[in-house]
């Protein structure tokens, strides 16, 4: 296409941070408003009478149940993310203002169904644009920005019924008015959404790749156990603490206290905890959030209520954010139909709540005694997933080579000997001064008055072609002492690629180099061994997988890119390539040369890896 042709060519572009206001006010219109808003609303609606308390339960169940058909549908929509989302938040504004403009069961039925779809939608496009654009960037740490829109929006919904909610002032009237709000906040991010991101890529430089259900169906379940655990204390908070708070105004703050925690929450744990494994947040979030499902079956009082919403109002949209990231790391080229399963599973599991519940209220124990029951039920399966994704993000074991017909991620695969080993005849060892040419001793002379001060390991072999060794140094130089990776992390890779190669020198350089920088030592021990480390950081583990791949396979997945580039950023990951590169030739021109390893080196010299 010619770039006069081309409509984006023309277009203002957006920066990350306006992408990231767009998004955070997308989901807080589609989520705040379009779906929790009737949670403050529903009393309103009784006290005008024109609302039954049962009806109430059809309400919701009618947004759940299209909650769920907009998640099922999300990615069979075919039009690109911006339209999906300008289409869906226009129509959370009619639905929304609709509920206020019509009366009658039926109609309020089919508008929550609506609102559901709607906000499904939105949700899956908005993350789907949101996370490929902050991934691109390599700003994932700015995630925490995009979902605290749900919070936020469920925090104004609340104070704006706190507030407006006056007497005389009928229910329909606010609905409305938060109508005419949605409408408002949405117009320009409704006009712009369309523009070229400043961090965007070229169609194309981005393998597709599609999530598949396998691999990720534990991760599917335990996300529908956030709905199902999420959305008990979510409808049944406020009524609680009707019971114990007398002052309405006290008790009308649960909902937005519940939305502050929540947009707080993934800010902060974004920032915090953005280098850290998704899995283990994803677990210990669960443990917070069965502690404040459980905390109200056992002691009702004003502070129980207090810290249960902000447990449970703290960690859910956490959970959201990193199930949404998890997802998209999963299947980066297209993770709009992993994103539609998993709130898929978070719609059935919100809609097994309160049927569990109401199948519990038939034991003819008490409604709050079967709603205890079920506050237990949930926290229980809460604990359940933790223990699961907790195992899960634990490394995996090494396999026997026999089971391995396919190249392994992330794993230091078992193979044959490498390298040539610690007790070989050194085959180009270093030549006597006398018995140099003019332009290999200018060469070394070189070297010795660079930062390496003497003629060593790859450079004794190097030397039999000058030229070469002149510019090999220098890349290593720039690498080493010029580059911009953690000293910890380079050093690590460095290792990775040494056992790799069976490389006798880099290793026993480079082993202590790694420790002295921050490498466990268990670590270390692991690599010398074959294994695959336990127990690394974050970004440790991002660069092991991303340099053992790389060798591996000779090229990284998607999965993997993304995560160096989510801890080191597109130039970060470059050089990391390159650090991979410069010392896997060395390794190999040291194997080939059979250069001895270090005299005197507080690392043993590599064994071959296990047969």
């Amino acid at each position: 296409m010619r770039p006069d042709l081309d409509v984006h060519a023309r277009l203002p572009t957006l920066s990350v941070t306006a992408a990231c206001a767009l998004a955070a006010i997308a989901l807080a219109v589609a989520m705040g408003i379009g779906r929790f808003a009737f949670t403050p609303l529903l009393p309103l609606m009784v006290r005008d009478g024109s609302l039954a308390q049962s009806a109430g339960a059809w309400l919701a169940a009618s947004n759940y149940v299209g909650y769920l058909a907009g998640a099922l549908t999300a990615s069979r929509l075919g039009h690109a993310l911006p339209t999906v989302m300008r289409a869906s938040l226009a129509g959370i504004v009619v639905s929304t203002a609709a509920m206020g403009a019509f009366d009658g069961l039926a109609v309020w039925v089919f508008l929550r169904f609506v609102a559901g779809v709607l906000s499904a939608w939105t949700l899956v496009s908005t993350s789907a644009w949101a996370l490929k654009h902050l991934a691109q960037a390599g700003r994932t740490d700015l995630s925490g920005m995009v979902y605290a829109g749900v919070g936020l929006g469920i925090a104004f919904a609340g104070l704006f019924c706190l507030a407006a909610a006056r007497p005389g002032v009928p229910a329909g009237q606010l609905w409305l008015e938060l109508g005419a709000l949605a409408a408002l906040s949405v117009a320009v991010p409704s006009l712009i959404v369309g523009r070229p991101l400043g961090t965007s890529v070229p169609p194309g430089s981005t393998s597709p790749a599609d999530g598949t259900p396998g691999p990720c169906t534990g991760l599917v379940i335990c996300y529908g156990v956030l709905g199902f655990g999420y959305i008990l204390p979510a409808t049944f908070l406020p009524a609680l603490a009707r019971e114990v708070v007398d002052d309405p105004q006290m008790f009308g703050l649960v909902w937005p206290v519940f939305g502050i925690a929540a947009a707080l929450s993934t800010i902060a744990t974004a920032r915090r905890f953005g280098h850290a494994n998704r899995l283990r947040v994803w677990a210990v979030s669960h443990l917070l959030m069965a502690t404040g499902v459980v905390l109200p079956s056992v002691w009702l009082a004003p502070v129980a209520i207090a810290i249960a919403a902000l447990l449970v109002g703290s960690t859910f949209m956490v959970v959201t954010m990193i199930g949404m990231q998890e997802a998209r790391a999963r299947a980066p080229g297209n993770p709009t139909a992993l994103l539609g399963l998993m709130t898929a599973a978070f719609a059935i599991g919100q809609l097994a709540g309160p049927l569990v519940s109401g199948v519990l209220d038939l034991l003819q124990v008490g409604h709050r005694a079967a709603l205890g029951h079920a506050l237990q039920l949930a926290a229980f399966g809460l604990a359940a997933s933790a223990a699961y994704l907790w195992r899960q993000s634990r490394p995996a074991s090494p396999q026997p080579e026999s089971r391995r017909n396919t190249v392994v991620q992330s794993n230091i695969r078992a193979t044959a000997r490498q390298g040539f080993g610690a007790q070989s005849a050194e085959r180009l060892p270093l030549p006597a001064r006398d018995g140099m040419t003019a332009v290999q001793r200018a060469a070394a002379e070189a070297i010795i008055a660079g930062p390496r001060k003497a003629i060593f390991g790859p450079f004794v072999p190097l030397l039999q072609c000058p030229p070469l060794m002149e510019w090999i140094g220098k890349t290593g130089e720039a690498l080493r002492f010029g580059g911009t990776l953690p000293e910890r992390i380079r050093e690590l890779a460095i290792c990775v690629v040494a056992r790799e190669t069976s490389n006798q020198f880099e290793w026993q350089t480079h082993a202590p180099k790694a420790l002295e920088a921050g490498v466990a030592k268990s670590a270390i021990d692991a690599l010398a061994a074959g294994r695959r480390p336990r127990g690394l950081t974050a970004g440790e583990e991002a660069a092991t997988d991303f340099v053992a791949e790389l060798m591996q396979r000779h090229g990284v997945s998607d999965p993997t890119y993304d995560e160096a580039v989510r801890h080191f950023s597109a130039p970060g990951a470059v050089e990391l390539t390159a650090v991979v590169g410069y010392f896997a030739m060395v390794c190999w021109v040291m194997n080939v040369a059979r250069t001895p390893g270090v005299a005197g080196s507080p690392a043993a010299p590599l064994e071959a890896f296990p047969a």
